[in-house]
C-alpha cells in the first residue's frame, strides 16, 4: 500500500510522516476565511456559479467556506440546504474530509477567520474580517496581529502528536500567488486552479494590479506585505503552525499554494520550516500546467513534501470522477486526510475507493432527508 505514496522533497522524512500519521493522535485544524478576489468573474470554479438566492438569502463564493464547514462537521448544510457542488457537478473536498476524519478517529476542528457568515456548527474564532480586494490595495487587516493571535491557539492542539492544517478560501489561490510573488518567487505560472484551464491572464491581470499598489505602498515589512496583497488565511494558518512546532506538536500543511505561501511567511519570519511537512493531492502535485514541486522546492527544499497517488475514476460517482479531470485539486485539507484515512484504513486503493463512496452516498442521503 505504501507504494501509492508519492514523495516530492525532504525524503529521508517519509517513514516518519507515515509513523505518526498512521499511528498518532491526530487533529485536522481548518482555517475558514474569505476574500473579495473570489468574486471577481471566472477566477475560482466557486465564481463560476451566478449569485444564488435560496430562501431569500444569496450565496457568494465568499459563502462557500460556511456551508463546507457545516457538511464537515454536521454531515450536511445547516444555513442554507445545499451541498457545496460545483456548477459541473464535483463535490467540495469538504465532504469526502468531514466523513472520513469521522470514520477514522481524526479530530476535526474548525477556525473562523474573516468569514461572511458564521456556520451553525461549534468553531473557534479569531475576531479577523474577511480578506479584501488585493487589486484596491486591501489584503489583511492588521495582518502580525491575526499572526499572533493564531498562534496563541495552538494550545488548544497540544495534546495531539501531530496537526494537519487545511485551508478553505475560495480564491486564495491568487492571493497566495500574489503574496509569493511580492516576496520575490516565480509564483503565477507554477500555482494550479480549480478550474480544469488555469485562468492565467484574469489571475496575472489581478496579481500585476495588486503589485503596483504593493509599489505604491513602499513597504518591505513582510506583514505589511499581506496587508496589500494577502489574504487571512496565510497568517493564521503560519500562526498556528509556528505556535504548534513551539510546543512540539508534528504539523503537516495540508494544501497546496496557500502553503507554500505559509511557508513563505514562516521562513520570512524565522521558523524552521525543514520541521514541517507538507502533504498535497494528486492532482496538485501533478498537475501538468502548474509546478508545485518546482515552488516548494524554491521557498523551502528541506520541508517533506508528499502525496497519495490515489484514482478516484474507479469511484461509482461521476463527480468523484471529475476530480480525475481537475474540476477539484484541494482544499480542506484533502490531500492530507487522504493520506492519513488511506494509512489508518490499511485497505487496498481500491476497497478504500469503496469506503469513500459509500461515506459520499451518505452524506447525499443526508441532504435528502
Amino acid at each position: 500500500m505504501y507504494s501509492k505514496i508519492k514523495c516530492l522533497s525532504g525524503c529521508s522524512k517519509l517513514g516518519e510522516l507515515i509513523k505518526f500519521l498512521s499511528t498518532g493522535e491526530v487533529s485536522l485544524a481548518v482555517v475558514l476565511s474569505s476574500t473579495k478576489v473570489s468574486e471577481v468573474p471566472g477566477i475560482t470554479l466557486a465564481s463560476l456559479r451566478s449569485e444564488i438566492t435560496i430562501g431569500g438569502e444569496s450565496l457568494s463564493p465568499m459563502d462557500l467556506p460556511t456551508i463546507e464547514a457545516e457538511v464537515a462537521l454536521a454531515g450536511k448544510p445547516l444555513t442554507l440546504n445545499i451541498l457545496p457542488i460545483s456548477p459541473v457537478g464535483a463535490p467540495s473536498p469538504a465532504v469526502i474530509v468531514g466523513a472520513l476524519c469521522k470514520t477514522y478517529g481524526i479530530n476535526l476542528r474548525l477556525i473562523a477567520a474573516g468569514l461572511k457568515k458564521k456556520p451553525k456548527v461549534q468553531y473557534m474564532s479569531l475576531d479577523t474580517a474577511p480578506g479584501g480586494d488585493i487589486r484596491r490595495c486591501k489584503g489583511v487587516k492588521n495582518a502580525e496581529e491575526v499572526f499572533k493571535k493564531a498562534s496563541s491557539l495552538a494550545e488548544a492542539f497540544s495534546r495531539y502528536d501531530c496537526v494537519i492544517i487545511g485551508e478553505s478560501i475560495p480564491g486564495g489561490t491568487t492571493t497566495a500567488a500574489a503574496f509569493l510573488e511580492a516576496l520575490g518567487y516565480r509564483a503565477v505560472d507554477k500555482v494550479s486552479s480549480t478550474l480544469p484551464e488555469i485562468p492565467r491572464c484574469t489571475r496575472r491581470l489581478i496579481i500585476d494590479e495588486a503589485l503596483k499598489c504593493l509599489a505604491k505602498h513602499d513597504v518591505a515589512d513582510v506583514f505589511k506585505i499581506l496587508e496589500v496583497v494577502g489574504d487571512p488565511v496565510i497568517p493564521v494558518v503560519a500562526g498556528l503552525a509556528s505556535g504548534l512546532v513551539r510546543c512540539g506538536v508534528k504539523v503537516i500543511l495540508g494544501g497546496g499554494t496557500q502553503m507554500a505561501a505559509v511557508l513563505a511567511l514562516l521562513k520570512e519570519v524565522g521558523t524552521e520550516v525543514s520541521e514541517l511537512f507538507v502533504v498535497t493531492t494528486k492532482w496538485v502535485a501533478e498537475d501538468p500546467s502548474a509546478g508545485f514541486a518546482e515552488l516548494i522546492s524554491n521557498i523551502a527544499p528541506s520541508t517533506m513534501t508528499a502525496y497519495l497517488s490515489i484514482d478516484f475514476l474507479k469511484s461509482k460517482y461521476e463527480g468523484l470522477r471529475l476530480y480525475e479531470q481537475g474540476y477539484v485539486k484541494e482544499g480542506f485539507g484533502l490531500g492530507a486526510v487522504l493520506l492519513a484515512t488511506y494509512l489508518r484504513s490499511k485497505l487496498q486503493p481500491e476497497d478504500f475507493i469503496k469506503v469513500i463512496d459509500d461515506l459520499y452516498a451518505q452524506v447525499l442521503h443526508n441532504v435528502s432527508t
